[in-house]
């Protein structure tokens, strides 16, 4: 090493250089990555258009065999979840004076998010995402 002229420190220099860099490209394609997800082009259904969905009711729509309750609150806020009671399978009704999800069968009841407010089964409802454009509500695959 005592005999090494400026060359072959640039020599060395660069391997290491080339090495780490290798080692950065492997690891960045070797790691899992989590999935991109843009909301414009996943899989989802037109509701209404906003102007057509008044405020403070809902509609259930029918996504293959699953059945989403759309909520557009009194606040004019748009939200989407499950339409069948986990606990029971009853289908989902949307009580306008309580401003809350009702499940007939077991009187279970959830906010507009699907959090449980009363009942005896603490099970959310799936929620799924809300996209409004130009004023068209869709809902997506949900999480």
């Amino acid at each position: 090493m005592a005999n090494w002229d400026f060359w072959d420190w640039c020599l060395a220099g660069l391997a290491v250089f080339g090495v780490a860099m290798g080692l950065i490209i492997f690891l960045l394609y070797a790691l899992p990555q989590a999935p991109l997800v843009i909301p414009e082009v996943q899989a989802s259904i037109r509701v209404a258009e906003l102007d057509d969905f008044p405020e403070n009711t809902a509609r259930l729509e029918r996504w293959g065999h699953r059945l989403v309750l759309v909520i557009r609150a009194a606040s004019g806020e748009v939200t989407a979840v499950e339409g069948r009671s986990p606990a029971d399978g009853c289908v989902l009704q949307w009580d306008e004076r309580l401003a809350r999800v009702q499940s007939p069968c077991s009187y279970q009841l959830y906010n507009p998010y699907g959090f449980v407010v009363a009942g005896l089964d603490n099970r959310a409802l799936r929620r799924y995402p809300v996209l409004i454009r130009d004023g068209v509500i869709n809902i997506g695959s949900g999480t």
